[in-house]
């Protein structure tokens, strides 16, 4: 008996495959190519989708402006915004804006009376939200008018503008808006440097502000006549004189009302 021979390998190599294990192995390997291809394939579709998706959100912030790396605040697209159409007498309300004779007039006050059997008339006081006139109209019934929906922005005081005798603002992008001192009506009187404030818009200026907070002011003289119920005259730092408890000193500072500016209280250190 011949020993085994173990230099000779014991299994038959590739190239001694019978034909049918040759061809077993051939149509083996196309649904590995296939699975491959499919993967390429999926790979493709999931970037062509990613791609959509980045396409459309570049579109949404498109038409919104970049200032500094951010993106400046709303009112900046919205050059006016408007609602419907309102007719007169029916729709028409004390404090809204309507467009008259193309200029934006906000409504002061109004009454509607029937001339006999003819047509009602409407008589309108309303202020020009951009030159401050006033004006009287006398409107027929069913005349329509456009009412503009007004938006706002929050804002901070900074100082006055001497040469373009302006109110200096800016707002939560650290833009300056600046608002005519007559528009600004009694109020102007009482800003004081950091006072917060709400600004009214309209085709990106402000035409109105009113304080989001109760407006503060030094006292820097007081005038104590006696007065039986220790009321004492104080004047404050912008001019303006008027009376306030017995308990203030030269040097406090006094918080007002919002839409009188009477005395409400001491501001505490």
């Amino acid at each position: 008996i011949r020993p085994p021979d173990h230099s000779r390998p014991t299994h038959p190599p590739p190239t001694s495959f019978s034909p049918l294990v040759r061809a077993m192995m051939m149509t083996a390997s196309p649904p590995a190519a296939a699975r491959r291809v499919a993967r390429r394939r999926g790979g493709a579709l999931a970037t062509l989708l990613s791609l959509a998706a980045a396409s459309a959100a570049l579109a949404a912030v498109a038409p919104w402006s970049f200032c500094g790396g951010a993106v400046a605040g709303a009112h900046r697209r919205a050059v006016i915004r408007r609602a419907d159409l309102v007719e007169v007498p029916g729709d028409i309300k004390t404090g809204m804006t309507i467009i008259i004779d193309g200029e934006p007039q906000t409504i002061l006050s109004h009454k509607s009376k029937r001339m006999g059997k003819g047509v009602g008339k409407t008589m309108m006081q309303t202020r020009n939200i951009l030159t401050g006139v006033y004006k009287d109209h006398t409107l027929g019934s069913g005349k329509k008018f456009e009412k503009i929906d007004p938006y706002f922005v929050k804002g901070t005081f900074s100082y006055t503008d001497e040469e373009t005798n302006s109110l200096v603002f800016f707002d939560e992008e650290f833009e300056q808006l600046s608002l005519d001192i007559a528009l600004a009506g009694e109020g102007g009187r009482w800003l004081t440097e950091g006072a917060r404030v709400k600004l009214d818009m309209y085709n990106e200026k402000p035409y109105k502000f009113s304080f989001s907070e109760e407006p503060e002011m030094e006292v820097i003289s007081i005038d104590d006549s006696g007065r039986s119920d220790g009321a004492i005259t104080v004047e404050l730092a912008n001019g303006e004189k008027m009376q306030g408890p017995g308990f203030l000193k030269v040097g406090d500072i006094v918080t007002l009302h919002k839409t009188t500016f009477k005395i409400t209280g001491r501001k505490k250190d």
